[in-house]
């Protein structure tokens, strides 16, 4: 059962066909040059080239100070994950973040949550529908959202816990097919919301944190 829900049906197919019967893209358009290095350096490491220029897809949403990648820190002792894997503080950051978001509707076109749980969905169109924001934005869950894009996704994360084995503290957050669609989804802004003690101990949430601190913009969450 593992083995093949490990790679999507895509990969498989790829895998067992000839080689005169397949062939890679190599360059990419959907989202800005910033967010497809962070892509290309965790998930294509034969480089992909993007096709859009560095001033394509401005980040005009007034946040982040125009960088097209984010991370709010939300951590552990913010209240954590539930055993059902609902994150009510992370929650709380992704509706004040919306909030933000929206004073602008016109400029930064088409915003998204997408998140690895159901049950998280579930909370966050509740609290949308509480603040009245549930025709701001598309939800969904990360499975549910691969093959698509939009303009800007926010990413809500869940795991948050104490838990020192990476297996117990990420479950399949650890898959790189899910992460890899989390990640590239968004064309002009990526926000990703999560506790980064808790995410870090998979060395491809490292990578990611590692680049937007680097490249993009790294933010606490305050209650």
């Amino acid at each position: 059962f593992d083995v093949i829900y490990s790679q999507s049906l895509f990969e498989r197919l790829y895998k067992e066909l000839p080689a005169s019967k397949k062939v890679m893209l190599r360059k990419q358009f959907r989202m800005h040059p910033q967010i497809g290095r962070l892509v290309s350096r965790l998930f294509y490491p034969e480089g992909l080239q993007h096709g859009l220029p560095e001033d394509a897809l401005a980040n005009t949403s007034g946040v982040y100070d125009g960088y097209h990648l984010a991370w709010v820190n939300v951590p552990f002792e913010a209240g954590g994950e539930s055993r059902r894997y609902v994150n009510e503080a992370e929650a709380k950051a992704v509706i004040k973040l919306v909030k933000q978001l929206v004073k602008d509707a016109k400029n930064i076109g088409n915003i998204s949550i997408i998140t690895f749980y159901a049950e998280q969905l579930n909370y966050l169109k509740k609290q949308l529908q509480n603040h009245g924001l549930e025709k701001q934005v598309a939800v969904g869950t990360v499975d549910a959202f691969q093959g698509k894009e939009s303009d800007i996704v926010i990413l809500s994360t869940v795991r948050s816990n104490d838990f020192k084995q990476e297996s117990r503290a990420l479950g399949f957050l650890r898959s790189p097919n899910r992460l890899n669609v989390a990640i590239s989804r968004a064309r002009s802004l990526l926000i990703v919301v999560g506790d980064v003690k808790t995410l870090r101990k998979s060395k491809m949430f490292n990578d990611v944190y590692e680049y937007i601190e680097e490249c993009g913009y790294v933010d606490e969450h305050r209650r």
